[in-house]
């Protein structure tokens, strides 16, 4: 049972960062191409693809989990007998595969938008 609880909150800990990533991203369209990404937002298909990678990343990442509860139970259980992930190599992958995404995803698009959010500061009409 444990290693069903500790695959279900990577999983779902993984898929909160992804949304917040797919939110991010989806201000940025919106902001760089206002009429052709509201277009685009408004279709069933696109929410129900954002929403299926989303969880399939999710899953992705958190899927060596399964390996490692079916190779070694322990590394799923401290030595109090805890139910934690004590694999040092997974809590280092899981981190920085969620993580450093998010981090590489979110200043790219800080760095992209800057002109854009200049440019139509500077066009907009004063008053």
């Amino acid at each position: 049972m444990c290693d069903v609880w500790q695959l279900s909150d990577v999983v779902m800990c993984t898929s909160s960062i992804m949304h917040m990533c797919s939110i991010s991203l989806d201000r940025y369209t919106a902001i760089r191409d206002p009429l052709g990404s509201r277009a685009t937002r408004r279709s069933p298909a696109t929410f129900w693809l954002k929403i299926g990678a989303v969880w399939l990343v999710s899953v992705l990442i958190g899927s060596p989990l399964i390996v490692v509860g079916v190779l070694s139970p322990t590394d799923l259980l401290s030595d109090d007998g805890q139910c934690a992930i004590v694999n040092a190599y997974f809590l280092v992958y899981g981190s920085l595969a969620a993580s450093v995404m998010d981090l590489f995803q979110r200043s790219s698009e800080r760095r992209n938008i800057l002109p854009v959010a200049i440019q139509q500061d500077v066009s907009s009409p004063r008053r």
